[in-house]
């Protein structure tokens, strides 16, 4: 898995390095102030170095494996990587960005089941079921609704997102539907 990875996955890699690549500015040193999870890791950074802020709050993968998955499927970095990418800098009242990454869409497809594999034997190393791995590509499948129904259901209360934002997150949701036959895979659950 490391070998896919270009970018940091942990609080605890985010280096000088890494972050002045991020940024495109010259970082020097990086702390930790503090730090939290949920549905991301999340942290605020003491930072020093050329034009930069001297705090900064960043956001990275989540630290379970079921929840970085959710969160894949729901293309929620990528979401919000979008966002600071190409809309905060027009509304006002948001924090600056100083950078922002996202590994590309089709990191997902390169490494899905090699993520899969690494949730099973965690998922059975903490004491839960050893689940097959057919079965739980299967219900990876299914499961992929998900990407589809929630950014439809923001596209269809309207509002809550620019429209372009919204059916961009339905057209990705329905590629993700073909690319991993997701009807067919719900079928198989009918009986």
């Amino acid at each position: 898995m490391g070998r896919l990875r270009s970018l940091p996955r942990t609080v605890g890699e985010l280096d000088a390095e890494s972050l002045s690549q991020i940024m495109g500015r010259r970082v020097t040193s990086v702390s930790v102030i503090g730090a939290d999870a949920g549905t991301s890791s999340r942290a605020r950074l003491a930072l020093t170095g050329d034009g930069v802020p001297v705090s900064m709050f960043v956001k990275m993968p989540a630290e379970t494996v079921a929840t970085r998955l959710m969160g894949e499927l729901g293309r929620l970095a990528q979401t919000e990587v979008l966002f600071y990418r190409e809309l905060s800098a027009q509304l006002t009242g948001l924090p600056a960005a100083y950078g922002s990454a996202h590994g590309d869409a089709h990191n997902r497809q390169a490494c899905e089941r090699d993520l899969l594999a690494v949730y099973r034997q965690a998922l059975a190393a903490g004491g839960g079921p050893d689940l097959d791995p057919d079965e739980l590509w299967l219900r990876y499948r299914q499961g992929s609704l998900y990407a589809y129904v929630a950014p439809l259901i923001t596209a269809g209360m309207g509002g809550m997102q620019a429209e372009s934002i919204a059916m961009e997150g339905v057209k990705r949701g329905v590629a993700a539907l073909t690319d991993l036959e997701t009807v067919a895979a719900l079928k198989q659950s009918l009986p």
